[in-house]
């Protein structure tokens, strides 16, 4: 082969390779992270909360874009008070003190808890998926259409 056509054809594997490998990537990481929220979905107690503060997270440097955190206070099935900060988030949570918040919490360990919110359950599922999805069909839309011409049998001058 000219080296030129061998050059287009490891070109051309490249471009079928990178979103076949991101694909399946970011769908894994979409199921590995669904699968962990149906765990706790279905293994976690749950209650009603309140959000007690909005913390500002002390990690960032630049105090217009700095993380906050809802402070949820809410009782466990026995009776035992538990208060803990919904992660890190970013300046617009769309919670505000005094909020009533659905809880899901381990029943073994309390702290464990977070509030019941669609997209903060969910939006990495969701987020993984929507990216993987396009780039795993358009890694196989390339590889279709680009298949014929890495395996074209070779002419033969007569």
């Amino acid at each position: 082969r000219p080296p030129r056509k061998s050059a287009q054809i490891r070109w051309n594997t490249a471009l079928e390779l990178i979103p076949i490998a991101i694909g399946p990537g970011c769908l894994a990481g979409a199921c590995a992270a669904g699968l962990h929220q149906w765990q706790i979905v279905h293994h976690y107690a749950r209650s009603t909360g309140h959000v007690v503060e909005i913390a500002k997270n002390g990690r960032s440097l630049r105090s217009r874009t700095a993380p906050y955190a809802a402070v949820v206070a809410f009782t466990t099935d026995s009776g035992r008070l538990i208060t803990f900060a919904q992660g890190s988030a970013s300046s617009h949570l769309g919670l505000h003190e005094g909020d009533a918040v659905n809880v899901l919490y381990d029943p073994v360990t309390p702290e464990r808890a977070l509030v019941d919110r669609f997209w903060d359950r969910w939006g990495l599922t969701a987020i993984l998926f929507a990216i993987g999805a396009p780039f795993l069909a358009a890694g196989l839309f390339i590889a279709a259409t680009l298949w014929p011409d890495h395996h074209r049998p070779h002419e033969t001058a007569q």
